[in-house]
């Protein structure tokens, strides 16, 4: 590629537009000329060659400067269109002098917004994460990515904020990009984000979720379906789940509701544990045998009984041992009913305790 720059740089230097600076190679700035271009963003801009200085455009180990490279690749390849950050205007009076000097047809430059920091200055690795990559390590899905990103400076006709790819190249004009600086805003993109994670069918979340989770984790359609709704990144699918494939340690103070005893606590999973030996458990997915919903009308009247708190929160923790966790029948739904009766037995056990 070094012999495409040499053989422009050769041509400046027959049209004596250049001159050698210790090894590099400069090109020569006429001053007084205007420069101007009509933008697609900001519309016409104009410069004057008075406030730039001869500049490099080949250094002195022989590789072009950007500015240099730019120019010639884009003029090679034809390209039409330059589309680049707002930080590159300053830089364009000296490529509009590079297109001039080779007697080349401009493209037409649009130059978009920067993205801005909630406090209003440019986005930054020191300030957060910038690459698409570290993004999609976070769980974010390439779609809602793709969709937050397209309308950051840029808004359709109808103001809409759901909008998948196809719906992004047909409705995009480069009239309706703002001037000013766009925030990034990490809560919008988290909630972009959730939406699209909540409207993968199972199957696809399955696939997505399961390289957030030990290779020895099954995610099934019945773990995924009682957490999807409480999922807004994918990393966040193993914090969610674990109770799932290993109960964790927890205090059986916190299997009490209010002001519950934990003699209390026992009768009422006593209770539910009677009425769960005697029917049936089955996802909500497929179609309910009369053994289910015989069993959920039973919990139902002993939560009418006893109190909704006082049967189903003890029954929660029971389940996952967390404080907070999918509603008891989804988890049930998940775990089957020998693993729901062994769960309850040891919450009964630890109250003994």
């Amino acid at each position: 590629r070094l012999s495409v720059y040499q053989r422009a740089l050769k041509l400046l230097k027959e049209k004596n537009l250049v001159y050698e600076d210790d090894g590099a190679w400069r090109f020569k700035v006429e001053k007084g000329r205007k420069l101007e271009w009509n933008d697609l963003v900001h519309g016409q801009v104009e410069f004057t060659a008075d406030v730039i200085e001869d500049f490099v455009i080949v250094k002195s180990d022989g590789y072009p400067t950007y500015h240099f490279a730019s120019v010639v690749d884009d003029h090679d390849l034809k390209i039409t269109h330059v589309l680049r950050g707002d930080e590159w205007i300053s830089s364009t009076p000296k490529h509009l002098l590079l297109y001039q000097a080779f007697g080349w047809d401009l493209p037409q430059f649009a130059h978009l917004p920067l993205l801005l920091n909630p406090d209003k200055s440019k986005l930054s690795k020191r300030q957060g994460d910038v690459a698409v990559e570290d993004y999609l390590e976070k769980g974010y899905l390439p779609e809602a990515l793709i969709n937050y990103v397209a309308l950051l400076g840029w808004h359709p006709k109808e103001d809409k904020e759901i909008m998948n790819i196809d719906e992004l190249v047909k409705e995009f004009d480069l009239g309706r990009v703002q001037k000013g600086g766009a925030v990034f805003n990490a809560e919008k993109l988290e909630w972009l984000n959730s939406y699209y994670v909540s409207h993968l069918e199972d199957v696809e979340l399955i696939k997505a979720a399961s390289k957030f989770v030990p290779k020895e984790w099954i995610l099934t359609k019945e773990i995924i379906a009682s957490v999807k709704n409480r999922l807004k990144k994918l990393n966040e699918i193993r914090e969610l789940v674990d109770f799932y494939f290993e109960l964790p340690d927890y205090d059986k103070e916190l299997l009490k509701w209010k002001e519950m005893s934990l003699e209390d606590v026992v009768s009422n999973l006593q209770a539910v544990a009677e009425v769960l030996e005697g029917g049936s458990v089955m996802a909500l997915t497929q179609t309910k045998y009369e053994g289910t919903k015989v069993f959920e009308s039973a919990l139902a009247g002993l939560a009418e009984k006893n109190g909704k708190g006082e049967i189903y929160w003890p029954l929660r923790v029971a389940l996952s041992g967390k404080k907070a966790s999918p509603g008891p029948l989804e988890i049930m739904e998940a775990l089957g009913k020998e693993e729901s009766l062994e769960r309850i037995k040891s919450a009964i056990k630890k109250c003994a305790v």
